[in-house]
């Protein structure tokens, strides 16, 4: 579930984004787990087919053994390596200050589904 202080927006990394509607402090919780994450399993998902493996693809992330997808607006969080946020245990929070109006950014890296890697808009973009 996300934060009251999130919201989506357009954004200038990829589609829409995850945004600050007000300032967030370091440390402050963005996102908590909850019950409805979509869960398939790896051989699941490589038998995915057409749009519903795209959508998988581009929303989902991989965790204890599953391919999981938000059923909320977190899924729009936007990859860089020099992300603002990062998880802690079942929360993400913020990894630094986030003032109002900045887009908060997740590193995807440590959550591929086995054998891929980010595409290239993604490794591009997140090297600033």
């Amino acid at each position: 579930m996300l934060s009251d202080k999130v919201v989506k927006k357009p954004s200038s990394i990829h589609g829409y984004g995850l945004f600050a509607n007000d300032d967030i402090k370091k440390g402050e919780i963005l996102w908590t787990e909850d019950s409805n994450i979509k869960k398939i399993t790896l051989e699941e998902f490589r038998d995915l087919k057409g749009k519903e493996k795209e959508e998988w693809n581009h929303y989902g992330y991989c965790a204890d053994g599953f391919v999981c997808m938000e059923s909320d607006d977190s899924r729009y969080w936007n990859h860089s390596f020099n992300a603002n946020s990062k998880d802690d245990d079942i929360t993400c929070i913020a990894s630094r200050d986030i003032k109002k109006g900045e887009e908060i950014t997740w590193d995807y890296s440590n959550c591929l589904v086995p054998n891929e890697e980010l595409p290239a808009f993604m490794r591009e973009k997140s090297k600033n």
